[in-house]
């Protein structure tokens, strides 16, 4: 008999163990193999025992697959090395000498999505800026964040902001670590700032909401965040 679990589950990247218990059998002496398939589909072969070493693999999964061996618990595990989506399939161990193979496992392979949180910082206006011009303008900088999918919105007194009011830039990318940054520029008269309300940049990245508060004209910054 010849043990399998009926399910499995991995990330893109990440090795992955497919375990294979046998009783009744003496491996060593025993010719097996891996090979998998999906419904509807041609078997693939991944690779074939001999009871003692690797005697061949499947055509492109020489670097990609091995086996681990353990005599003493009747184990023949299949090692996917790097797992991609497309590994997704039922993985069956199998006997070639009795015809025996296992239940099968039904192994499924996702992408691993890397996240990082933003780094958020509000950027005022000068006094220069103030003293100079009919409008002000108030900068949120965020920055080294995963994936690049990212929402910035303005409030005024926990209001929503026009859209016409700001402005956003596009999503840029820094080619050495992968991460992302971009602007939010909000333009306000500067009666509007005279007002002394409370304005705050609203980022919402993946699982992550972050709230830039500016409170009148304090130089304060709160941060809050919520993690889904």
């Amino acid at each position: 008999v010849l043990k399998q679990p009926p399910y499995l589950t991995g990330k893109t990247g990440q090795a992955l163990r497919l375990t294979c218990e046998s009783s009744g059998f003496i491996l060593n002496i025993t010719h097996m193999s891996w090979y998998r398939q999906l419904p509807g589909k041609q078997q693939e072969n991944l690779l074939q025992y001999d009871g003692s070493s690797i005697k061949s693999f499947g055509s492109g999964f020489e670097n990609r697959v091995t086996v681990i061996r353990e005599d003493s618990q009747s184990i023949f595990d299949l090692i996917i090395k790097c797992p991609t989506v497309h590994d997704t399939s039922t993985y069956y161990c199998e006997i070639k000498t009795h015809d025996y193979k296992g239940q099968g496992t039904v192994l499924t392979v996702t992408d691993v999505v890397f996240t990082k949180q933003p780094s958020v910082y509000l950027l005022l206006p000068s006094a220069e800026e103030m003293a100079a011009q009919q409008f002000v303008t108030l900068t949120c900088l965020v920055k080294d964040f995963a994936p690049k999918e990212i929402f910035v919105q303005w409030t005024v007194n926990d209001q929503l902001i026009d859209a016409n009011k700001y402005r956003n830039t596009e999503v840029m990318a820094d080619s050495e670590d992968l991460n992302y940054s971009m602007y939010s520029m909000l333009t306000l008269s500067v009666d509007e700032w005279n007002r002394r309300p409370s304005y705050s940049c609203v980022v919402v990245s993946l699982n992550t909401i972050l709230l830039i508060l500016l409170c009148t004209h304090l130089l304060a910054i709160a941060l809050s965040v919520f993690n889904n």
